[in-house]
């Protein structure tokens, strides 16, 4: 069948041309790189961009003790804040195939204290955490960035200073009571000198992956569950001094009340977004290889209207980083992936933060593979949530990353309370005419509607699937009653960790054929259609 072209390809092609052209234009002057730092961070970007990375020295780090990986993860933000040199290998297949798409040329290093003797140049010496205050870890990570300084247990201070005549900047042994009492002097102390653009919470239980992240850019690490009135509230502080549409770089403790529900919710009145990508790892290498990052994805094949009930597989995991780096990359392998049309969510911030990682996955899609924007837009939020007075700069920058990523669709997790909540009409033109999107995915309903929001934009709720017989019940519930004589719509979101492609590759085939599988810019495009609504 003919691919869809025209005026309406034309004219999409151009606003995402202009998209981008505003979006650089946004950058200004100010996009030239830090020169202390190689790092360049322009307004309107939303994740700084690093130094090109041109040769890496490696260490596999599963064998290390957890105070080894410490000092490593430390180092690895130093080193790699003025160019990305160091990359950490830990164990699973997944990251040493992303070593290999880099490209770039390594060096095997298998002693860390090797490493410590390679960049010794570069640091001023050690923060001395204190081992009965977890907390401590955490701020002194804080100050390591502050100062160029690893961080280190008292036992390996006695270690690196012998070997390498490293002295302790900070010792923080005895200095605290409690991890509150921890943070409090941290905020109290460090919150002035860090950078205000993003803020990274850690659990001190966590040695390295995105520590190298806060180390390089100066950023505070915290471990406070909002659902501890004394922890909130030292979260509160640091939350009123962050500029709005800021990032919360990291997860959510699932202890009283302080998980992932809560947690959003908490940071979206604060104007504040969510970026899970507290297990990713070598995030300031990623950051500082550069890669073509597509702004427009390929046509599908134009699928007549006719009386059939269309059904939209679009397997999430939301608006995750690690997952793209971890567990999508292991589904992504199954062959059974392209017999079927499949849409995949993924971080449009990607393109900031690892867009050597979004090229392969745009490279090495099917034409039966659809990327959509993950839960929210260009940062995991709920919309109800988030003041009417500042959305318009979430849904900005959503706009210029979906242009930038070549995104069409989004999809929308607006959860208050831990139940779903309908988008009141203010966010929800905002998306509708800020955005432009050709349609929009709603999360956590019970059964897929199609309804339209102002600026005339279809919105699909979805059905939940764990399972092939899950889907089967579910699918014959949702067609219940169908008639024949006017198409349904049925969007159906498939659980990332509990279905691969070759199961719903078997889900699609055993359909009938009053059934048909889409992708979601062609389901979209059919709803537009029945709904008597203009194309996008």
């Amino acid at each position: 069948m003919k691919r869809i072209v025209g005026v309406k390809s034309i004219i999409l092609r151009l606003r995402l041309v202009l998209a981008i052209a505003v979006a650089v234009a946004a950058g200004g002057a100010s996009a030239q790189a830090d020169p202390a730092t190689g790092i360049s961070w322009p307004d309107g970007q939303a994740l700084p961009t690093f130094a090109r990375a041109t040769h890496l020295d490696t260490i596999a780090v599963g064998r290390l003790s957890g105070d080894e990986q410490l000092m490593v993860g430390t180092l690895q933000g130093i080193v790699n804040r003025r160019q990305p040199r160091l990359y950490l290998i830990s164990n699973g297949e997944a990251r040493t195939h992303w070593l290999a798409v880099l490209g770039l040329p390594t060096t095997e290093m298998n002693d860390p204290y090797a490493l410590v003797a390679r960049y010794r140049d570069e640091l001023r010496g050690m923060i001395v955490f204190d081992p009965e205050v977890p907390g401590s870890i955490d701020v002194a990570t804080t100050l390591a960035g502050l100062d160029d300084a690893v961080v280190v247990s008292p036992d390996l201070a006695g270690e690196l200073t012998s070997r390498f005549h490293l002295s302790v900047v900070e010792d923080l042994r005895g200095r605290f009571r409690d991890d509150l009492s921890a943070y409090t002097w941290e905020v109290d102390n460090l919150w002035s000198r860090t950078t205000h653009r993003m803020i990274v919470p850690i659990a001190p239980k966590q040695r390295w992956f995105v520590r190298d992240y806060a180390v390089a850019n100066r950023a505070m690490v915290f471990w406070l569950r909002v659902g501890v009135p004394g922890e909130r509230e030292l979260l509160d502080r640091v939350l009123a001094q962050m500029p709005p549409n800021s990032p919360y770089i990291g997860w959510f403790s699932p202890e009283r009340g302080s998980g992932e529900v809560q947690g959003v919710e908490y940071l979206s009145t604060h104007s504040i977004y969510n970026i899970a990508a507290d297990l990713f790892a070598n995030l300031t290498v990623f950051s500082g290889v550069p890669a073509s990052v597509a702004s427009a994805q390929p046509d599908a094949p134009a699928v007549p209207l006719i009386n059939r009930i269309y059904v939209n597989f679009i397997v999430s995991d939301g608006d995750n980083l690690q997952y793209m780096q971890n567990h999508l990359k292991e589904v992504w392998a199954d062959p059974a992936r392209g017999r079927v049309p499949i849409s995949w969510t993924i971080n449009p911030l990607a393109a900031d933060a690892a867009p050597a990682m979004l090229s392969y996955y745009e490279r090495t899609a099917t034409p039966n593979d659809y990327f959509v924007t993950g839960s929210s837009g260009a940062g995991y939020i709920h919309p109800s949530a988030w003041p009417d007075a500042t959305f318009h700069l979430f849904a900005e920058q959503t706009q210029r990353y979906m242009a930038r990523t070549g995104l069409r669709v989004i999809q929308i997790q607006n959860t208050g309370a831990a139940r779903p909540q309908p988008l009141e009409p203010q966010k929800a033109a905002a998306y509708a005419s800020g955005i432009l999107p050709l349609g929009i995915n709603m999360m956590n309903n019970v059964a897929p509607t199609i309804s339209v929001v102002a600026g005339g934009v279809p919105v699909a709720s979805k059905a939940s699937i764990k399972s092939a017989d899950d889907a089967h019940d579910v699918i014959a519930r949702l067609s219940a009653g169908w008639d024949g004589r006017t198409p349904r719509f049925l969007t159906l979101f498939v659980d990332a960790w509990t279905l691969t492609p070759s199961d719903v590759a078997a889900i699609a085939e055993a359909l009938p054929g009053q059934y048909q599988v889409v992708r979601t810019d062609q389901f979209f495009s059919l709803v537009r259609q029945a709904m008597h609504l203009p194309p996008s």
